[in-house]
């Protein structure tokens, strides 16, 4: 006896064959899409990846313009007296930097270089960062330099370069005034370092490292008084720093004459500054197993002339005019 199915259940099973058909021509179809969008992922990154490609290598050939040994004599902007040279190095080069979404890392196209100084200091420094626009010639860079308290000083180079030369400057941004200007020529002939004897910037910084001598009466007594001013040891930037900075940490020793021998004024409250012409510190001296604490506050007489300083020592108080010990510079 043959098996009988019921007419509606029949309608039933054909409707389902039919879903299940239609379900999976609807996966089929999904894969495809899914396949097919992959491909053209794949292609899009790779067309993304060589447009970026390209757009570096033309920027570089662009930044090429400006490559060059450059070589020229600087000025002083304080009195526009020489000052020695300025070689600066430019190359047009690439760097491995993370991508703009930042998921990936790309090369991107990158100024590098450095600056050297030479003239009353010898200091050469990389730059920290460097940009140039092909179009207009402008070109700067900057030197992150830390100076004698680490606290991080910023040098900027700003000009312009075109047909083989560099016009511009090389300056602290607090200080413009104390700016060398320079005018620089691809492959020029090497210029000699020559800075003026009567340079108002090198009598200043002179006095970075020189010995005076005054004179002090105690009682009925005249003693000899001596000031010595010297630097913490530098690195290359704190050297450039010394130029383009006014204000900078000194080592002070001042013997009055006491017998006790001198006494040094070493702390990061040294400080000689070019723009107020003063010289000021404090330390203390221990006198009798008692510790007194002094202060020194000078002020120049001319940049080749001189101190007039006034030490206190809280009751007491000395005053004594200091003149350059010929030679010890």
């Amino acid at each position: 006896m043959g098996l009988k199915i019921n007419p509606y259940t029949m309608k039933t099973l054909n409707k389902l064959n039919q879903m299940v058909g239609s379900l999976v021509k609807i996966l089929l179809s999904f894969t495809a899409v899914i396949v097919s969008l992959s491909i053209i992922g794949c292609t899009g990154d790779k067309d993304l990846a060589d447009f970026r490609k390209q757009q570096q290598q033309q920027a570089q050939g662009r930044n090429a313009a400006a490559n060059g040994l450059y070589v020229g004599p600087v000025v002083s902007v304080l009195d526009r007296s020489a000052f020695g040279k300025v070689t600066m190095y430019v190359h047009a080069d690439s760097s491995l930097q993370n991508s703009s979404d930042n998921l990936n890392s790309e090369k991107k196209a990158v100024i590098t270089g450095w600056l050297r100084y030479e003239g009353l200091v010898s200091s050469q420094v990389p730059f920290t960062t460097a940009f140039y626009d092909p179009d207009s010639g402008d070109f700067s860079a900057t030197v992150i330099a830390q100076d004698e308290a680490q606290v991080n000083q910023q040098i900027d180079v700003r000009g312009n370069i075109q047909h083989g030369s560099f016009v511009g400057s090389v300056y602290m941004d607090s200080y413009p005034e104390y700016a060398l200007k320079t005018v620089l020529n691809v492959n020029a002939n090497q210029t000699e370092a020559s800075v003026d004897a009567s340079s108002i910037r090198r009598a200043q910084i002179s006095s970075d490292t020189q010995s005076y001598s005054g004179s002090l009466t105690h009682g009925n007594t005249n003693v000899t008084a001596v000031l010595k001013i010297g630097l913490p040891r530098q690195a290359a930037k704190v050297k450039l720093l010394r130029i383009l900075n006014p204000t900078r940490l000194v080592n002070v020793s001042a013997d009055l004459g006491f017998g006790a021998g001198p006494m040094p004024f070493t702390g990061s409250d040294t400080i000689l500054d070019d723009t107020t012409n003063t010289l000021s510190g404090s330390t203390t001296i221990t006198t009798s197993g008692v510790v007194y604490p002094v202060t020194m506050i000078c002020e120049r007489i001319s940049p080749s002339q001189g101190w007039h300083c006034t030490f206190n020592q809280g009751k007491y108080t000395f005053v004594v005019d200091f003149s350059p010990i010929a030679g010890s510079n």
